[in-house]
């Protein structure tokens, strides 16, 4: 809008309304998470396991907890986006074990 500077807006400081700061740091979530998606994914490429199921598992969880990470900081939207999360992580726990079993 040409009212602040480019550099006006520092990363890691809140600055906007409440929905804009939520959609920022659901954006910063899943670009922390996606190398270590990536790896998991490539390294069941290359030993030629099929992890396609578990894949669109932590796909699935990754959008559900984007949608309760923007839609409301409420305590019922931050647990449910923490399940979502967590089920993330047992997803990529899972597609981990598969890899080191078939590496080993």
């Amino acid at each position: 809008m040409g009212e602040a500077k480019p550099n006006a807006f520092p990363s890691g400081t809140k600055h906007g309304p409440d929905w804009y700061w939520r959609v920022n740091r659901a954006h910063m979530n899943t670009v922390e998470n996606l190398p270590v998606f990536a790896v998991l994914v490539v390294a069941a490429v290359l030993l030629e396991i099929d992890v396609t199921a578990l894949a669109w598992g932590v796909f699935a969880a990754r959008v559900a907890q984007t949608f309760f990470h923007v839609a409301s900081g409420r305590s019922m939207a931050v647990n449910l986006r923490f399940t979502a999360f967590s089920a993330q992580i047992v997803l990529f726990a899972v597609i981990a074990y598969q890899v080191l079993q078939a590496a080993l």
